[in-house]
């Protein structure tokens, strides 16, 4: 079992904690104290011991964070977390929709003046500069001090030592060696030096390393200093390394995580460090630095052939599972089975699958009104019995050595209402839009996100999260900086993985969401006049859409065209057993 529905027992009430850290900052003479989400390497995922703001305040989301003053304490969420929040967290905090009012909003509002603390080793140049500039005209100041969560956090868990292994060629389609010579290049060609890299994922993907520090992804969690020579000085837990061979790492020196701090303050010339990712400990030691991006973050977007081919079969690993799934539940009478049944049911089935690791996040399995929780997480507590007229929503994903999934079907059981048929089939359209779109070579994913929205927007109805996001390539699922989102400004490009993934969740009663992955990739050329250079979305998810949900009179021939020709790949790609074989068929049958 893999995935684990306990929820940790808390040691201490919110509100012992509260006074605790109330009597920190009197002691430190601060008038507020930030709680970020984040860790110093500033990933979705944070190991148990940086878990910092759910040890606080009981919050369990991927986002968010909390700033506690003498007298008041605010929690700050997105979209995707304003029902869970309210479960989850103390009448001592005050639920603020994040970013509609953000901490500089709430701050002025709630203290006219004083001193607000905050770890440097947690935040990044770009959060305290931007928020510096909104306090730098009030009698507001940010004050860096240690860890106050630290100081009252007893019975911490130890920090990560998850062993260290090599990413071998056959997965990874280039060797360190080479992604080092080019990167050291670019360095060269801007006139840097050397550049410093604290994300995980940037620097598992340099070095064709994968580690076992934080749960569900295969991220080494260390800092490194590349050189414009392409040397590598790699800064990481004693330990981790222990089994690794060296034979392909020639070009990187090994240090203890402890010597990192220090060995900043002995570079030389122009540094390299990225503003919206570096923290802002990292800033005061470097003496000659620059602001530019970090420059590992596109080519580990943009996948090679290697990769590509692998997440291809990976996918068609992965679906295998997925349709056995479904085809497990379509037998279920409702009333008899669980959430929790229907993850562990779908976490069997793929790890018997070939160069299966683990799931990629804690599966979403939410029926009913957990369903309409975009994020939910089932727990023994929260966990219901799936009953008959709902739709049980299954967001789920594995990592493979040769790929990370990510796909969601939302699933009728018994006869659906007009009401989720409705919805159900305004997502798909939403989907689909985005699944055979054609669009200009240097667009960003701001510019299409909308086109899974439009059918919503139509009745008046929305979302609150973005269409999609990256993923790697046994990596993160969550990966940077492509997305198709409002707030992207990342252009998209040959190579790049991103999730299409638009949804409907009515609060306390269903939600919908319907995903597939796309690889983006030069489009065909068209017999027109056009001479236009174009991109175009390849879908590498395979698994049936409910057709009890799917109202046909809603979808335009365009759309069924596409659906059809999407099942017929689903049959001719997709290998079951002979017992689920007859239900495939059917399912996958022109509309």
């Amino acid at each position: 079992m893999l995935q684990t529905f306990n929820i940790p027992e808390r040691q201490e009430n919110p509100s012992h904690l509260l006074e605790g850290l109330r009597r920190e900052l009197k002691i430190k003479r601060l008038d507020g104290y930030i709680v970020p989400r984040t860790d110093f390497f500033q990933g979705e995922y944070v190991a148990a011991s940086e878990e910092r703001l759910e040890f606080l305040t009981g919050f369990t989301g991927s986002a968010g964070f909390c700033c506690v003053l003498k007298e008041k304490a605010a929690i700050f969420v997105d979209g995707r977390y304003r029902v869970q929040v309210k479960q989850e967290v103390s009448k001592d905090y005050e639920i603020i929709h994040w970013p509609e009012v953000n901490l500089w909003d709430w701050l002025n509002k709630n203290l006219p003046s004083g001193n607000v603390g905050y770890d440097p080793n947690l935040h990044t140049i770009k959060d305290i500069d931007e928020l510096e500039a909104k306090v730098s005209s009030t009698s507001i100041k940010l004050t860096k001090t240690k860890n106050l969560i630290d100081l009252i956090w007893n019975d911490r868990p130890s920090h990560p030592l998850g062993q260290v292994i090599e990413q071998r060629f056959n997965f990874s389609g280039e060797t360190s060696e080479s992604k080092c010579t080019k990167i050291a290049y670019k360095l060269k060609k801007s006139g840097q030096d050397s550049c410093v890299l604290t994300d995980p994922e940037s620097i598992s993907w340099l070095l064709n390393l994968r580690g076992q520090d934080v749960p569900r992804t295969p991220v080494v969690q260390a800092c490194a200093i590349i050189n414009c020579d392409g040397g590598v000085n790699l800064f990481i837990q004693p330990g981790k390394t222990h089994g690794l061979s060296w034979k392909n790492l020639g070009h990187v020196f090994e240090f203890p995580f402890s010597e990192f701090k220090n060995h900043l303050k002995t570079l030389k010339g122009k540094v390299r460090i990225d503003y919206k990712k570096t923290p802002v400990a990292v800033k005061e030691r470097v003496s000659g630095y620059v602001f530019d991006d970090d420059p590992c973050v596109l080519p580990k977007a943009k996948k090679n052939n290697v990769e590509i081919r692998g997440t291809k079969k990976a996918h068609v690993r992965d679906a295998a599972a997925v349709t056995e799934f479904l085809f497990w539940v379509s037998k279920q009478i409702p009333g008899t089975f669980t959430e929790i049944d229907a993850v562990t049911e779908l976490e069997r089935l793929r790890r018997k699958l070939l160069n299966f690791r683990d799931i990629s996040f804690d599966t979403i399995s939410g029926s009913g009104p957990n369903g309409a929780l975009p994020h939910y997480r089932v727990t023994h507590k929260t966990n219901r019995v799936v009953k008959n007229r709902e739709v049980l929503l299954v967001d789920s994903g594995a990592q493979f050595l040769d790929g990370t999934t990510d796909i969601t079907r939302s699933i009728s059981i018994g006869k659906p209402t007009r009401e989720q048929k409705i919805f159900y089939t305004l997502v798909l359209k939403g989907m689909v839009a985005i699944s055979k779109v054609r669009f200009p070579r240097g667009l960003t994913g701001r510019d299409i996100d909308s086109l899974a929205r439009v059918p919503l927007w139509e009745i008046g109805h929305d979302y609150d999260h973005g269409t999609g996001h990256g993923v790697g390539v046994y990596l993160s699922v969550h990966e940077g900086p492509q997305r198709i989102s409002r707030a992207s400004n990342i252009v998209l490009e040959e190579g790049m993985i991103l999730s299409n993934e638009p949804g409907f969740y009515k609060e306390g009663s269903f939600g919908i969401r319907i995903e597939n992955l796309l690889i983006v990739k030069k489009a065909k050329k068209l017999k027109t006049f056009s001479d236009r250079d174009m991109l175009e979305f390849e879908t590498i998810s395979f698994a049936p859409f409910d057709r009890k949900l799917i109202i046909k009179d809603i979808l335009t021939k365009g759309e069924i065209d596409w659906i059809n020709q999407y099942n017929k790949s689903i049959l001719a790609k997709v290998i079951v057993s002979k017992k689920c074989l007859p239900w495939l068929s059917k399912e996958t049958q022109p509309i």
